[in-house]
């Protein structure tokens, strides 16, 4: 499913950005390698909103206690830790995979079983729709006096509404 557009993240280590999808607050953030990651919003340790976390060296540190997840949701580093402790590696928040693909931050939310790899639907077998927006208007006439009137010439499926 889509999630947001690529140009809402830049360039890497740049600001974190909310995303919510079917119900769930997500935070959306591009790594220092580049890569995409989207992440539950509240930080493990305390519920800490991880939007008003900091994007660095390939990772998202959240400002309360320092807990920094990659794009795969893996604690990488605890400050409050002595170095050699393995806590960290115990520690995941929920993430989703992310595939950016014409523009878009395309995202699998089903069970990681479930997973199947983004397809390319850039390539061979892909379809390109072209359509118009809709035109929404109104007046003062009402429906009585208005008539449809069909320019099959110019646009096929188009329907233009004139008043009568």
């Amino acid at each position: 499913m889509p999630a947001l557009f690529c140009d809402q993240l830049p360039e890497p280590d740049c600001p974190p950005v909310r995303v919510k999808l079917l119900g769930e607050n997500l935070v959306a953030f591009r790594d220092s390698e580049g890569r995409v990651g989207l992440l539950d919003e509240r930080c493990p340790h305390r519920t800490a909103s991880l939007y008003f976390g900091r994007n660095e060296e390939c990772g998202l540190r959240c400002v309360y206690h320092g807990w920094k997840f990659d794009v795969n949701g893996n604690c990488v580093d605890l400050p409050s830790e002595p170095p050699g402790n393995n806590l960290a590696a115990k520690i995941k928040i929920k993430s989703y995979p992310c595939a950016e693909q014409g523009g878009v931050v395309w995202t699998f939310m089903g069970d990681a079983q479930e997973s199947r790899h983004f397809r390319n639907w850039n390539g061979r077998g892909s379809r390109r729709h072209t359509g118009f927006p809709p035109v929404i208007f109104s007046n003062a006439i009402g429906c009585r006096g208005l008539r449809a009137v069909s320019i099959p010439r110019i646009f096929p499926s188009c329907i233009q509404v004139r008043p009568t």
